[in-house]
């Protein structure tokens, strides 16, 4: 066991011998200096453990307890004062150095080794009190969580690095201050809280509180505080440590598991999760959805549930490739809570060891629509083999064409004889068709027509024409640019042949008809003519004018009809306007003038002849019996449109003379109005006279309008 130095400071030569040897005696080394300064020198040299010193060293620089000292306020190292003063004032000075022991010289060796025994001992015991001081400090200086030591009001008495890190505050900043003058607490509660809390148990562990930094910031801590004592005193040690980032953390993670939770609840496809045995222990909406079966009726239950055993007979369930790490996509059946079987689209993955996932697709309107949109195109495909139009589809983009079999047949071409791109069509245009069909395809591709339909010829095989009409619909990005024009020719060659056929039919038919209206007119007015013969030839006073007026009511029609495009019809305006001026011009007893309220109307040959008559045998009358001469003649005529019903009235009156009273229309043996009546009930009409001025006739009828 190494033995204890003892450093003997002395400047009297036989003491320090004599009490070097009676400390030798008792098992120390000892070193022994005369002077402070060898002292000094020696403690700096590390060789001692204890210095017994004398007072008084003689005339130096210092005495021993100046040189004391120096030596203290290098070293931690334990002195004994040996001298031969007792007065107090000496006491208390050397009591104001070190209180490991003060021995008057001569006390007795006993004494002296005692003091050193018990100097070594209080050095011992504070030297592990410095030490466990020092590690304290050391661990509130270093730690990186806030530590501060605060008295019960809350005033600061210490705080670390880990404080100011946390809240920006400095030892200059708080102590001597409470945390109420900082207002640290961004929450008044959590500090009562905390005081609550020391006071029921003396210590509060894991406290989450919010704390106001110096710059305004906010920050989220932990904190973990206990009643401890400081110079008989209770204070309070708290121990904080920053977690808003880990709350940051947390709450991320918790708006991420409710984003997952939401995507996964509302996801469109079903999903299960399960275990390496096929457990269930989570199923989102859709899987119930799809299933029929409740989250509560799948959590715990085993995967097969929605399977067969022929299914997972015929297609296992594949967890081996699963825990390789691939995932399995695969089509299968599955059967839902009523024992229906529909198609799903199966994707399983490993999420984790223990943790295996399936997402389920329902296909089973994506397969009734491709099972439709098959039934679709196999009717589209044998509609178009059995049309007679040739189809065309023409990528506007790639100028790629596809043509049917029978847009190339009915020119008498094999479907690959022809190129696959608009040249299909464009080079077999007729020369003088090119430019307008081109033309039209731009004007409707352009935007500048609704629908695309044009006619024009192609060339065959065989080298002739046939005329073709070309009827499509095109397809516009969201720009209005045209991407796809897809359509069908229509070989309209016997078509084109028949129209020009009847066409031909039609020219002659109206040239024959003009020439027999042309025939007729003249024949009429040779009839006429032969009249007026007749009537100078005869030598009797025989009056034939109203026969020749009405073969010239009649020669007035076929005139217009010569000279129009109708040959069934006529202006009944134009006609009676030429039919009065025709009947009133014989009238010498003065100008009659006309009054015709009548809107242009076209009226059927079967109609307007007899209506013709009528006028002509009324107005004649009028002429011969009605105006007197010397007096102004008036003829009025109204046609007009009466109900709602292709209903007419025609009124007719003329000024003059009064019809006579005693004849009656229906009984009379005057030819005109015999042929009048006979005419009205030929167009199926009804007519009324009124006798009294003026004398007025009153036809309704109802015509077949052509117009």
């Amino acid at each position: 066991m190494k033995k204890n130095t003892i450093l003997l400071v002395e400047d009297e030569a036989i003491i320090a011998m004599d009490q070097a040897n009676m400390l030798e005696a008792n098992g120390f080394d000892v070193i022994t200096v005369y002077t402070p300064d060898d002292a000094i020198a020696a403690v700096d040299a590390g060789n001692a453990d204890l210095v017994l010193m004398d007072i008084d060293l003689g005339r130096g620089s210092m005495d021993g307890t100046q040189a004391a000292q120096v030596i203290l306020s290098k070293h931690r190292i334990p002195i004994i004062f040996l001298t031969s003063h007792i007065e107090k004032e000496m006491v208390d000075r050397v009591k104001g150095i070190t209180r490991y022991g003060y021995v008057i010289k001569n006390s007795g060796e006993f004494v002296l080794i005692e003091a050193i025994h018990m100097a070594f001992e209080l050095f011992n015991a504070h030297q592990k009190t410095m030490e466990s001081e020092e590690k304290y400090r050391a661990a509130f200086v270093t730690s990186p969580d806030s530590v501060n030591i605060n008295r019960l009001d809350g005033l600061y008495v210490d705080i670390n690095e880990g404080f100011t890190a946390l809240t920006g505050y400095t030892r200059e900043d708080v102590i001597g201050r409470s945390s109420t003058d900082i207002d640290i607490w961004a929450i008044p509660e959590d500090r009562n809280r905390l005081v609550k809390g020391l006071q029921k148990d003396g210590k509060v562990e894991n406290l989450e509180s919010v704390f106001r930094c110096k710059d305004g910031s906010i920050r989220t801590a932990l904190m973990s505080a206990r009643i401890i004592t400081i110079n008989d005193e209770p204070h309070i040690l708290s121990i904080t440590r920053d977690i808003t980032e880990k709350k940051e953390i947390e709450e991320k993670v918790q708006q991420s598991e409710k984003r997952f939770r939401s995507i996964f609840d509302n996801a469109a496809d079903g999903i299960v999760i399960g275990n390496n045995q096929g457990v269930i222990t989570d199923a989102n909406i859709a899987m119930t959805n799809i299933t029929g079966y409740t989250h509560d009726e799948l959590i715990g239950k085993n995967i097969n549930i929605i399977f067969t055993e022929k299914h997972l007979t015929e297609e296992p369930l594949r967890y081996d490739l699963v825990y390789t790490g691939a995932t399995v996509t695969r089509e299968r059946k599955i059967v839902i809570k009523d024992g229906t079987e529909i198609p799903v689209l199966m994707n399983t993955s490993k999420v984790e060891d223990d943790c295996l996932q399936a997402i389920i697709h329902d296909v089973s309107h994506l397969r009734n629509t491709q099972e439709a949109l098959r039934e679709s195109e196999e009717r589209f495909r044998l509609a178009v083999e059995g049309s007679r139009d040739g189809l065309w589809d023409w990528n506007l983009l790639t100028n790629d064409a596809y043509h049917s079999q029978q847009f190339a047949t009915m020119l008498g071409y094999e479907p690959d004889e022809l190129p696959y791109t608009s040249a299909a069509w464009s080079d077999l245009l007729h020369p003088e068709d090119r430019e307008k069909a081109f033309e039209q395809v731009d004007r409707y591709l352009a935007g500048k027509e609704n629908y695309y339909e044009s006619t024009f010829r192609m060339k065959t095989k065989e080298g002739s024409y046939r005329w073709i009409t070309g009827r499509g619909k095109a397809l516009f990005d969201d720009t209005g640019k045209p991407v796809r024009f897809i359509g069908f020719n229509t070989d309209i060659t016997k078509q084109k042949e028949q129209d020009d056929e009847v066409k031909r039919l039609l020219e002659e038919k109206e040239f024959l008809l003009r020439e027999i209206n042309h025939r007729v007119k003249n024949n009429l007015a040779m009839v006429s003519s032969l009249i007026n013969l007749k009537q100078n030839s005869i030598e009797d006073n025989v009056d034939l004018s109203d026969l020749n007026r009405q073969v010239n009511a009649i020669r007035i029609v076929h005139e217009k009809l010569y000279y129009s495009q109708e040959f069934a019809s006529i202006n009944f305006r134009e006609y009676s306007e030429e039919l009065f001026n025709e009947i009133f011009s014989a009238f010498t007893g003065g100008q009659v003038s006309v009054d015709l309220q009548m809107a242009d109307i076209v009226l059927p040959l079967k109609t307007a002849i007899p209506l013709g008559l009528i006028f002509n045998e009324i107005a004649t009358n009028a002429v011969k019996h009605g105006f007197v001469h010397g007096q102004d003649a008036h003829f009025t005529v109204k046609l007009y449109k009466s109900g709602d019903n292709d209903h007419y009235t025609i009124i007719l009156s003329n000024s003059g003379n009064p019809f006579p009273d005693n004849i009656e229309i229906d009984q009379t043996e005057s030819l005109g109005l015999r042929l009048v009546s006979a005419l009205v009930e030929q167009i199926e009409g009804k007519m009324t006279l009124q006798k009294s001025p003026p004398t007025t006739f009153i036809i309704e009828f109802s015509p077949e309008i052509t117009a």
